[in-house]
Protein backbone atom coordinates (compact mmCIF):
# COMPACT_ATOMS: atom_id res chain seq x y z
CA UNK A 1 0.00 0.00 0.00
CA UNK A 2 1.18 3.48 -0.86
CA UNK A 3 1.83 6.37 1.35
CA UNK A 4 1.10 8.41 -1.13
CA UNK A 5 -2.41 9.32 -3.06
CA UNK A 6 -3.03 10.90 -6.25
CA UNK A 7 -6.18 12.10 -7.57
CA UNK A 8 -6.59 13.61 -11.17
CA UNK A 9 -9.12 15.22 -13.04
CA UNK A 10 -10.59 13.74 -16.27
CA UNK A 11 -11.04 17.46 -17.64
CA UNK A 12 -7.79 18.70 -16.36
CA UNK A 13 -6.09 15.79 -17.74
CA UNK A 14 -7.57 16.50 -21.18
CA UNK A 15 -6.41 20.31 -21.43
CA UNK A 16 -3.10 20.21 -19.40
CA UNK A 17 -1.86 17.34 -17.23
CA UNK A 18 -1.66 14.36 -19.27
CA UNK A 19 2.09 13.88 -19.88
CA UNK A 20 1.86 14.46 -16.21
CA UNK A 21 0.05 11.06 -16.03
CA UNK A 22 1.81 9.51 -18.51
CA UNK A 23 5.30 10.33 -17.16
CA UNK A 24 4.09 9.34 -13.29
CA UNK A 25 3.09 6.14 -14.90
CA UNK A 26 6.48 5.40 -16.45
CA UNK A 27 8.69 6.38 -13.38
CA UNK A 28 6.61 5.56 -10.80
CA UNK A 29 4.40 1.57 -12.13
CA UNK A 30 3.28 0.78 -8.48
CA UNK A 31 1.94 4.03 -7.57
CA UNK A 32 -1.51 4.23 -7.67
CA UNK A 33 -3.03 7.52 -9.66
CA UNK A 34 -7.20 7.55 -9.52
CA UNK A 35 -8.77 9.22 -12.26
CA UNK A 36 -12.19 11.03 -11.38
CA UNK A 37 -14.63 12.84 -13.73
CA UNK A 38 -14.03 15.91 -10.73
CA UNK A 39 -12.11 15.46 -7.63
CA UNK A 40 -14.69 17.57 -5.42
CA UNK A 41 -16.47 20.88 -5.83
CA UNK A 42 -14.02 22.68 -3.26
CA UNK A 43 -11.55 22.50 -6.99
CA UNK A 44 -14.29 23.40 -9.04
CA UNK A 45 -13.15 25.89 -12.16
CA UNK A 46 -9.35 24.84 -11.21
CA UNK A 47 -9.77 22.49 -13.79
CA UNK A 48 -10.00 24.66 -16.70
CA UNK A 49 -7.14 27.24 -15.59
CA UNK A 50 -4.09 25.42 -14.86
CA UNK A 51 -2.57 22.02 -14.45
CA UNK A 52 -2.89 20.68 -11.10
CA UNK A 53 -3.57 16.99 -9.06
CA UNK A 54 -4.02 16.27 -5.49
CA UNK A 55 -1.44 14.36 -4.06
CA UNK A 56 -3.03 13.12 -0.42
CA UNK A 57 -6.10 15.71 -0.19
CA UNK A 58 -3.53 18.41 -1.06
CA UNK A 59 -4.07 20.56 -4.58
CA UNK A 60 -0.56 20.85 -6.38
CA UNK A 61 -0.62 22.90 -9.57
CA UNK A 62 1.75 24.62 -11.87
CA UNK A 63 2.22 26.95 -14.80
CA UNK A 64 2.21 24.29 -16.91
CA UNK A 65 2.43 20.26 -17.26
CA UNK A 66 6.64 20.33 -16.79
CA UNK A 67 6.26 22.70 -13.76
CA UNK A 68 3.66 20.37 -12.31
CA UNK A 69 5.35 17.09 -12.91
CA UNK A 70 8.45 18.64 -11.03
CA UNK A 71 6.19 20.02 -7.86
CA UNK A 72 5.23 16.58 -7.41
CA UNK A 73 8.25 14.86 -7.96
CA UNK A 74 9.36 16.49 -5.22
CA UNK A 75 7.14 14.46 -2.97
CA UNK A 76 7.44 11.45 -4.18
CA UNK A 77 11.55 11.16 -4.23
CA UNK A 78 11.66 8.92 -1.40
CA UNK A 79 9.47 6.60 -3.18
CA UNK A 80 12.67 5.26 -5.22
CA UNK A 81 15.08 2.93 -3.15
CA UNK A 82 18.37 4.38 -2.91
CA UNK A 83 21.05 3.35 -4.99
CA UNK A 84 24.14 1.25 -3.58
CA UNK A 85 27.03 3.01 -3.26
CA UNK A 86 30.10 0.98 -3.89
Amino acid sequence: MSVISIKMCKKNMEKFSQPVYDLLQKEYPNQPIEVEDCVGQEFCGICSDVPFLLRNNAIIHGRDARDLYYKVLKGMEYLKPEQEQS
